[in-house]
């Protein structure tokens, strides 16, 4: 019997912590890295979770969107390569 990918589903909690950390980032951060996305979220009075969360982030990686962050952070899978290109 093999399991399907379709059935992993984010929890509740993933998704409530994405929606957190993209409230605070905005849309015109991108692409930022997390000294850019910290010093973006502390602007916008992010919380202490927000702030800790980036603030773990690997120093010198450029993100390009709250997904990217989301996946680094374990709160999101990363998309199938190829998925949302034309």
């Amino acid at each position: 019997m093999t399991e399907s990918t379709d059935d992993i589903r984010p929890s509740r909690t993933d998704i409530e912590g994405r929606s957190e950390i993209a409230r605070f980032l905005g849309t015109g951060v991108w692409p930022a890295d997390r000294d850019a996305l910290v010093a973006t979220a502390a602007e916008n009075d992010a919380t202490d979770r927000v702030l800790s969360q980036l603030g773990s982030l690997p120093e010198g990686r450029t993100f390009t969107n709250v997904q990217d962050v989301a996946v680094e952070l374990g709160l999101a899978e990363p998309e199938p390569e190829g998925a949302g290109s034309d």
